[in-house]
């Protein structure tokens, strides 16, 4: 490589460093829809998220805890969900994503089913919380992911992962979740009564790739509260 062409390529990872969209697109070969973009580039220590299918949550999360663990040494990102299934979903994406680009993989220290290091000391771990946390005890974290947040019980959120938390400085929580139950810390965040978070709320037909027509489908085929859960991501009060 040209001395020319060596410098180019080293102000494209710096600017991937600095912009998590650049990174998505450099990278990954991913561009965020417009509604994304604001979500990949908060710098935010605490993030929360109400989705509706098919926005691309996953991915977004992905990204997320991707760029921060690859261009950060010795940082320690868990994508945590109620059970392994749902963190290997997401876990699955990013290691997809590190596989799939030269750059990454060459930076791959070591991939296991749930674990992913790279070379400059920083990891990526998938677990499960169980019905206690029980499995996250002993873990310290520089980011934790919540997939599906509002699935993992209330004393698992506040008693086991944000203590996880305290001992890093400027460490990371970012809670994603269709909405379900309005007694929990994923509602308090949404709703913004936990005055920390920025709040997210994504709604299907956000989504260019979904039709006005397909929703329409999923409106007539299913009764207004579940809908409006699933679709438009928002909580409802259920008799």
């Amino acid at each position: 490589m040209s001395p020319e062409l060596g410098e180019k390529f080293a102000e494209k990872i710096l600017k991937a460093k600095k912009d998590p969209v650049y990174f998505a697109e450099l990278f990954l070969g991913i561009k965020p829809f417009p509604y994304q973009v604001e979500f990949l580039g908060d710098e935010g220590t605490r993030i929360a998220a109400a989705c509706g299918r098919q926005v691309g949550k996953t991915t977004l999360a992905a990204i997320k805890g991707l760029h921060f663990a690859f261009f950060r040494p010795n940082v320690t990102v868990l994508i945590v969900s109620a059970t392994l299934r749902q963190s290997m979903i997401l876990f699955g994406k990013i290691r997809s994503m590190v596989e799939s680009n030269p750059l990454l993989r060459m930076k791959l220290k070591n991939a296991s089913r749930t674990t992913v290091d790279f070379d400059h000391g920083s990891r990526i771990i998938a677990l499960p919380c169980g019905p206690t946390g029980y499995s996250l005890r002993g873990h310290t974290a520089d980011m934790v992911i919540l997939d599906e947040a509002n699935f993992v019980p209330e004393e698992v959120v506040d008693g086991v992962i944000r203590p996880m938390l305290i001992a890093r400085k400027g460490s990371r929580l970012i809670m994603l979740s269709t909405p379900w139950t309005r007694n929990h810390p994923f509602h308090r965040a949404v709703s913004q009564e936990a005055l920390e978070f920025h709040v997210y709320s994504w709604p299907t037909r956000l989504n260019p790739l979904v039709s006005p027509e397909k929703l329409d489908a999923e409106r007539n085929g299913s009764d207004e509260l579940t809908f409006r859960r699933e679709y438009e991501a928002q909580f409802v009060d259920e008799t």
